[in-house]
Order: C-alpha cells, then structure tokens, then sequence
C-alpha cells in the first residue's frame, strides 16, 4: 500500500516500564518545572520451546 497523507498511520510516543526511583520536580530560572525520574524496563527472551526468560531490566534517566 502506498504510503501518503491520507493513508498515513497515526502514532504516539510511549514508555512501557516502572518508575525506579523517586520523582523529582525542580524549576529553572524562569519557574519552568522539570520532571526526572529513573524509569526501568523489563526485557525477556524468547527460549528454543517458545518459552520465555526474563532477563535483568534495563534503567533509564527520564527529564
């Protein structure tokens, strides 16, 4: 299917984790707030009988 503007697909930005540590709020100069947290994803891996291993999550810095 050829792709144009009226056909396009329609898509957001989005995290699938937990919060890992405790949020924070702080404000620039100009009173702007800013969010931070450390997010953490779980991962897994697909076994040889279709099974599934969890492996160790991964973190990241959200601002």
């Amino acid at each position: 299917m050829p792709a144009n503007d009226s056909q396009s697909l329609k898509t957001s930005q989005s995290i699938n984790g937990f919060i890992a540590s405790d949020p924070k709020i702080t404000f620039n100069d100009d009173g702007q707030a800013r969010f931070y947290a450390r997010i953490g994803q779980n991962h897994f891996e697909r076994n040889e009988d279709g099974s599934f291993r969890e492996l160790e999550p991964r973190f990241h810095d959200l601002t």
